[in-house]
Formats: C-alpha cells, structure tokens, sequence
C-alpha cells in the first residue's frame, strides 16, 4: 500500500511537474527528492530496482535492434560480400598470415567483450559491453569469411591434382597404424659374434583361456591371412630431402637414384640419376603385381651413381614398408587410409650407419586386381605425378641512383661507389655490378645500370632472394669498403608468376604496401620450428629483423653537380630520352634503405642515424620468348630500350681548369682543409721572414732611447 500511494503521488508530482519549464521541472525534482524524510529513504531500492530493470529492458531491445540491424546488413550487402569473395582469391600467403594475426586480435577482443558482459564492474560498463559485442561479431565473422576463401584460393593455386584430399605426414605411416598385426621375430644362423639374421617370423600370438573363442577382430584377421588375394601396388616416390653427400670433389653432392625392390621383382633407375643434388626431386612412378600374404616387403634403395660402373655405386640409404602391415591393419580399413592413402616422409638408413641418412617422400596405394569372387577389377589409372614443367624467365635489375650516401668512408667526404647485386636461390648464385660513380659527393650517386639474370621458375620455389651491396672503392685489390647491404625477399612473387604463367609482356616488382608488410629484411639464419602435437604446426621459420620497408619513388628532377657537366647532358641525346618519362617505370621505380655495418664510431643506419642509405631500383621480369621482342643490354649497352637509360649525371667531368678540376677529385672537405692548412703556412712564413725585422725595427728604436736617458 505504501508503493502504492508513492507511485500516485509520484504521477501526480509528474503531471504538475510537466506544466512547468523543463529547467524548472529538473529543479524541482531533485530538490523534492532532497527534501524527503528518512522514513521514504528506504523505498529508494525498490524504485532503483525498477529503473535497473527499465534499464535492461532498454538494453535488451537495443541488442536486439543490433542482431536485426545485422541480419539486415548481411541481406543489403551481399553484393559486397562477392566483391570481398573476389580480391579474397587474390591474397598472398604474407597478406593470408596478416589476417590470422587480426582474425586472432578479434577473437581476444571479442572474448574480453563477452567477460565484461558477464563480470563487469558496473552495470553501464555491462550495457556498453552488450552494444559492442555484436559489433565485434559482425567484424570477426566478415575477417573470417574472407579468410577462408583466401585460404581456399591458395590452396587450390598451389596444389597440384594428386594431393587434392590428400593428407600429408611428416613421419612414417607406421606411427599411426598403432598396433601391427603380426609380432615379428628375428630368425639367426651361426653362433657367436657370426650370428647374423637370415630371415623373420611373422606370427599372431594370443593369450586366451583354454576354449575361449577368438576374438571378433582377431577372428578376421586369421581369415584375411589364411586367404591370400591378388594386389596392385603403386609406389609414388616424390622427393628425397637432406640426402647424405657421398662423392668426393669440391662439392661433395650425390648423383642419386632409385631401386625399387618386391619379392623378386626390382625396378633399376640408375639411368635417370640426378646429378650434384641433395635434394632430389625424383616423381617416379614404380608398380608391381604380388599375391598377399606372400610377398610384402617393399624395399626402396636410393643409390649414389659412380662413374666407373654399378659395382662402385654407394648405398645412400634404404626404407622397407611391410605391405601386410598395412592391408591387415584395422586403421588402414576403418580409418579410409587404403582408399587414398597419405603422403609419408620415410626415414633412410644405411648397414654403415646408425644415423639416418636422408627422408624420401612417397605414397603406396595398395589396390585388390580381383574381388571375392575372383572377377577383376577394373585398374584406377595411375596419378600423374610429373612437376608442371619450369618456366624460363630473365630477371632484370636497374640501379638508378642514390641518396643519403655514407660520406664518412674517405676523409675527403667523396667516395667511388658502385653496387653489387646478387640473385639467390637454392639452386644457384648469380652476381654482377655496376660500373663506378668516381667521387660522389654530397651523398648521391647515378649509375642507370641495368643488370640481367637468367631464371627458371618451378613448382618448388624457395629462397628466392635479391641482394643489393653497396661499395666504395679502393684502389688496393681486396680493399674496398662496403656501405649497405639489403635484402629482398622474391619467392612469393616469383610463385605468384609461376602460377599465373608466362604473359606477353613484362613484369614489374609492386611490393605490398608498407603497412601490410615490410619487405626489405636483414636474415640471420633459419630454424625448424616442429611441434610434435599430433602434427606437424610449422615447416620452418624464419629469423629475420626487419629494418624499413620500401619507399615508392616520387618523380624529381635530377641536378646535375656543376655547369659543365649540365650542359653536357643537355648536349647529349640522352637528355632527351631522360625527358619523356614512361609512366610504368616511375611507379615501379622504389627506394631500397640500407643496412650500414656496425661500428662503434658510427650509426647502423645513415650520417646521423636516423635517415638510412638507400637505392632507386626497378625488377622486372621478362618471359623468355618475349626477349627478342623487348630487348634490352646489360649495362647501358646496345640495345638501350625497354627503358631506355640515360647517361648518368653528376659524374667527375674533365676540364682544363686546375682548380675545378682540382676540387672534383678532392672535394670541397679536403679544399677546405688544404685552404686552411695553406692560411696557416701562410701565416707561418710571414712571421719566419718578418719577424727578424720587427726585431731589429724595435731594437733600433729602444737603443737610442736608452742612451738618452
């Protein structure tokens, strides 16, 4: 009855309150509501219950507008969704890593929002947290819908047929089949230390109680045993990884090849041996017809090819797969491994060594040529497993110029600088320079130097790697000091043209945007990074130490260093080609920062440690049938196209004049010095000479005026 007669004189104070000015209704209210006795005090809880519980009535509806207004937004853009599906197919695996990294920011943030829902500190920090969770769900299922497209795009770019649905293992099969069916036992002969095993038992043994029947499982694995039946066996043999270097010579790499080994059947690739590798890249195909249980162990022998014959031929290594392992497993049924079986590493060993000597990847399908009643059946044909074939490419490298040059190399501030630029890969290592810019001076160089390298592109590129070094020259041989150093990381645009195949034009470099992904890293080596939970989390990993990224080049206008040497290059018709500009060559033009040595005397990056050195290059690539229609020289040679390279300006310029000349090969430093030390001999040579007379002048003066007095 008191909440009663407390809501009418509530509604009563409102519609009085209501007829008067908003200030002064505000006014009024609160100071009715500070007049009122204690004895009133203690409803405050129940109507403070109420105004909680219109409050999360409120909220509850705007959560609700929320969920519609999503579900409203997801149906109004649908269409944005196919756009995002689009570039989704387009990603790289760098820009696919950026998104695991937000999609796991999302999952943090949206997993603190749900927290605050439940345990905030207060009930407004609850609400606000209720209104922002739908956001962040919206945010991190658009992340993730992009995600997985860009994962499925990749994937299905860069795996070829015969591992579509197919699994992949970092270790032998054996580990997963778990218990084999049959316990093997050595058979000896001799005795002694010339005992050696000349065979092995296989056998089921089972415990049981006298008259207890067999198990169901082992009830059909003795019929399976007991019934041999016809098999197709396919071993596709990959790759072999790491493989032990047995030839003698400066590099000490095998020549493998493969012998496959059943019962006594053998199939001898010594004529398909692979020359110089440690990693060989074998895709052999080898079949073979057996009658299980019989016949079943498969031995797979990687040989090291001599010169003087097969008789002095090495064993590499040797993996034996037992065939009735497999088909009598339960796993190998039950778990679907015999109708596509993984891609396993197995490990090699040698009778030598107890060390292992190498991994060979390879898969075994194990097939059934006849069914229960003895009718065939008919043969799956073989995968394909053959690499798509390489793809031949010339990667051309131009050094433009560059700033912000170290000038701490020679006392006279100049330097001699010329660039070296090397193009790593696993397989090989070119290099070439530029020429040389005689005493650069105020931190700038110009080379317009165009450096050409042949490159095959395959299925299995790694390390793809551009080196840029730049040097001073000296004129003792082995002497020059180097001035920077970077590295750019190619591989994943060199996939990228790989998949998408040779075009009849060229090709140029475009890195990601520098708040994608830096480019430009300084290695320091390489890690495995295996966790063994299960499977295998990472291939490898990489160390590196990111140091800028790199800059697009804005289009300026090169000064040349003197007036002679500007209307040289106005003389010349390089000035002319200089001066029509092609548009896609300024935008794929980019300043390369470089890495200084360190010195205790000196800052890692530039002069004054915060601008770094840096290079204007351009990479392109050019498909090898398309080198006759755009050709181009090394160098500044003929032909000069493709683009056209000017003459370099702010070289040293030869001149009659002593003194001009005189300070293009010594620099305005040692002018300055041999300037001062001039003033100073100068100097000295007038006080020399002078001297003595000031002497005498002053002795002649002093005498008679010490006489007079």
């Amino acid at each position: 009855m008191i909440v009663g007669a407390e809501e009418s004189a509530a509604a009563t104070a409102g519609v009085q309150l209501a007829l008067l000015p908003s200030s002064t209704r505000r006014r009024q209210y609160f100071e009715e509501r500070a007049a009122r006795s204690s004895s009133e005090e203690e409803l405050l809880p129940s109507v403070s219950q109420r105004a909680q519980k219109n409050l999360q009535r409120k909220s509850t509806y705007a959560l609700g507008f929320a969920m519609a207004a999503e579900e409203h937004d997801d149906d109004d853009h649908a269409h944005e969704e196919e756009e995002e599906a689009e570039d989704a197919t387009h990603l790289e695996a760098d820009q696919i890593a950026l998104l695991e990294g937000e999609e796991k920011q999302l999952r943090a943030k949206r997993n603190k929002v749900r927290r605050a829902v439940e345990e905030g500190a207060s009930f407004s920090a609850r609400s606000r947290a209720r209104l922002e969770l739908p956001a962040v769900g919206r945010q991190l299922k658009k992340l993730t819908r992009k995600l997985k497209l860009a994962k499925e795009a990749l994937a299905q770019m860069t795996e070829p047929a015969y591992m579509k649905g197919r699994a992949s293992r970092t270790r032998e099969l054996e580990e997963e089949l778990g218990k084999l069916p049959f316990d093997t036992f050595p058979i000896l002969s001799g005795q002694g230390a010339s005992r050696v095993q000349v065979g092995t038992l296989k056998a089921i043994v089972r415990f049981s109680e006298a008259g207890e029947p067999l198990a169901n499982e082992d009830q059909q694995l003795l019929e399976a045993v007991t019934n041999s039946a016809e098999y197709l066996v396919r071993v596709y043999v990959l790759r072999g990884l790491q493989l032990a270097m047995l030839d003698d010579g400066g590099n000490s790499k095998s020549d493998p090849y493969l012998v496959a080994t059943l019962g006594t059947h053998s199939v001898d690739c010594r004529s398909e041996y692979i020359a110089d590798v440690t990693d060989a890249r074998f895709f052999r195909l080898f079949e073979f017809e057996t009658r299980l249980p019989g016949d079943s162990l498969l031995r797979i022998d990687v040989m090291d090819r001599d010169s003087f014959g097969r008789a002095s031929d090495d064993l590499i290594g040797a993996t034996t797969i037992d065939l009735e392992d497999r088909i009598f497993s339960p796993r190998w049924r039950d778990d679907d491994l015999g109708s596509r079986p993984p891609v396993e590493w197995r490990s090699l060993y040698s009778p030598t060594s107890k060390h292992e000597q190498g991994k060979l990847e390879l898969w075994v399908d194990i097939q059934r040529t006849r069914d229960a009643s003895g009718m065939p059946i008919p043969r799956p044909p073989a995968f394909d497993i053959a690499p798509p074939p390489e793809q031949k490419w010339e990667l051309r490298v131009i050094v433009w110029s560059g700033r912000n040059l170290p000038d701490d190399l020679d006392d006279s501030g100049l330097a001699d600088f010329y660039v070296t630029v090397k193009f790593l890969s696993a397989t090989q290592v070119l290099e070439t320079s530029t020429d040389t810019h005689f005493r650069a001076a105020n931190g700038k160089a110009s080379w317009n130097w165009r450096c050409k390298f042949p490159v095959s592109l395959d299925s299995f590129l790694k390390d793809q790697r551009l080196e840029l070094y730049l040097w001073d020259k000296d004129i003792l041989p082995n002497s020059d000091d180097v001035g920077g150093s970077s590295t750019l990381l190619l591989t994943h645009w060199l996939k990228q043209l790989f998949r998408r195949g040779p075009r009849a034009h060229a090709e140029y470099w475009d890195p990601p945007a520098p708040e994608a992904k830096p480019v430009v890293e300084r290695l320091f080596g390489r890690r495995g990074a295996k966790e063994r939970s299960g499977r295998r989390q990472n291939k490898w990993a990489e160390e590196a130490q990111t140091q800028q990224v790199l800059q697009p080049h804005k289009a300026e206008q090169e000064e040349p260093s003197s007036l002679a040497s500007a209307a040289e290059h106005l003389l010349t018709q390089d000035s002319l080609l200089a001066a029509v500009k092609d548009e896609e060559v300024e935008e794929a033009k980019l300043w390369v920062p470089l890495q200084r040595p360190k010195r205790a005397d000196r800052s890692q990056f530039g002069n004054d440690g915060s601008t770094p050195p840096e290079l204007l290059i351009t990479v392109q690539m050019v498909p090898a049938f398309e080198l006759d229609k755009l050709p181009a020289g090394a160098g500044r040679s003929e032909p000069n196209a493709n683009p056209v390279l000017p003459k370099p300006i702010g070289r040293l310029h030869f001149t009659l004049n002593p003194f001009a000349m005189c300070y293009q090969l010594i620099g305005a430093r040692m002018c300055r010095r041999l300037m001062g030390l001039f003033s100073c001999l100068v100097c000295v040579l007038s006080l020399y000479y002078m001297l003595p007379v000031i002497f005498g002048n002053l002795l002649t003066a002093f005498i008679p005026f010490v006489a007079s007095g």
